[in-house]
């Protein structure tokens, strides 16, 4: 039986079970720098620009991460993977600081703008990471199971940590916090990384690749699904958080609390179900059951309007039950008919991410204008079971 040296260490360099104990653990960080702070951001800028400007910044902030997306296989031809995701990550170290210390709002507007375009970047460059290092297809479940179960358990100790850590809307504290969680994520990605060789990077043709996925109608299908997926979870991440403590009445604590214990389902449902596809069945049937969960628990949210711990604990439990099911099984569903060398499949499939938020910002908007604030989360669950109509196209496999 080899050694913990031998298996992990190759010469002094990483073997590719150390590469990728090196990224799950670097992803520890990087979750925990992004969701520390996802959650709280709208409640940040509502102070300034109140609650129906905020969507007009995540606007802004989506359509940067769209152009630095489109942009990024240059930055990749002439820099590489390695030290991009360096630079950019020291530079994100420096915007978060910037948040904790200027305390005005076109210091706000425009750091928030910066960070929502670097951190997508970054979770794209992870991305290739993955990708390159993932030789076995028969693996891709698993692999992206135990990163996503990683990235999920971030975000249900997250709003627990805020909730415990701030107090008086003292937001400066979370961003400092946020800044420090990269310094070990830089470092790890240094030392795992250092002998990554970079796969052959295609300048991104955006109207040729998007040709090539409508082509391809499981790809379509599932990009559409990950788009749907974003635009919930930019609605979740923009107004529920103003709709549980301002509208509702929880505190920043109970809310904290509140969204650990609701979180649960995508910390612990989350690799399972990737063995799941991997070996017994297909992503098909598990997508089709997560959004219609999905869809009928957001559009609950609207007639739930007591502030009862207990019954918006359960409700937010089963909503993300079926995010864990949907989010899961369409990152795995995409990545095994991808490639690390499919950077531009990759790319456009990850503008869903900025894009989503995009959409979701200008319909928030629109709809905020129509309606009264509850009922935004009634129109959003209508819009989820297209999810349930697209996840019948795809082709199973297995």
């Amino acid at each position: 039986m080899r050694s913990l040296r031998e298996r992990f260490f190759n010469r002094g360099k990483p073997t590719q079970s150390g590469v990728f104990i090196g990224l799950f653990s670097a992803n520890i960080f990087f979750s925990f720098h992004v969701f520390l702070t996802v959650y709280m951001n709208s409640t940040y800028l509502s102070q300034y620009v109140g609650e129906q400007g905020v969507g007009l910044i995540f606007m802004a902030g989506s359509i940067l991460a769209i152009v630095a997306l489109y942009f990024v296989s240059k930055l990749l031809q002439k820099f590489g993977n390695y030290w991009l995701i360096l630079w950019i990550a020291v530079f994100e170290v420096a915007v978060m600081l910037g948040m904790a210390m200027f305390q005005f709002a076109y210091a706000a507007i425009a750091l928030m703008v910066l960070l929502m375009g670097s951190s997508i970047l970054i979770l794209y460059l992870m991305d290739i990471f993955l990708e390159t290092y993932s030789t076995d297809e028969g693996s891709t479940g698993s692999i992206r199971g135990t990163y996503l179960t990683i990235t999920n358990t971030a975000l249900l100790l997250s709003p627990l940590i805020v909730g415990l850590i701030l107090d008086d809307n003292e937001f400066w504290k979370i961003y400092l916090l946020g800044a420090i969680m990269l310094i070990p994520f830089i470092l790890i990605i240094e030392f795992a990384t250092k002998h990554f060789k970079d796969p052959q990077y295609r300048t991104l043709e955006l109207l040729t690749t998007v040709k090539q996925m409508t082509q391809n109608k499981n790809l379509f299908f599932v990009t559409l699904l990950q788009l749907l997926l974003r635009v919930f979870i930019s609605w979740v991440v923009i107004y529920l958080p103003i709709y549980l403590t301002q509208e509702i009445g929880f505190t920043w604590t109970q809310f904290g609390v509140m969204l650990s214990i609701g979180l649960l389902p995508l910390g612990l449902f989350t690799y399972p179900l990737g063995w799941l596809a991997d070996n017994i069945m297909g992503e098909k049937e598990l997508i089709i059951i997560g959004f219609l969960i999905i869809a009928a628990t957001t559009a609950t949210f609207s007639f739930l309007t007591v502030p009862s711990f207990l019954m918006w604990v359960g409700l937010i439990f089963l909503n993300r039950t079926g995010v864990s099911m949907a989010e899961g099984m369409t990152e795995t569903y995409f990545f095994k008919h991808v490639d690390g060398d499919d950077s531009n499949l990759v790319s456009v499939y990850r503008m869903m991410r900025p894009f989503g938020f995009l959409v979701g910002s200008i319909l928030g908007t629109i709809i905020l204008a129509l309606l009264p604030f509850q009922y935004i989360f009634v129109v959003l669950g209508g819009i989820l079971i297209l999810g349930c109509v697209l996840g019948i196209g795809l082709k199973d496999t297995r």
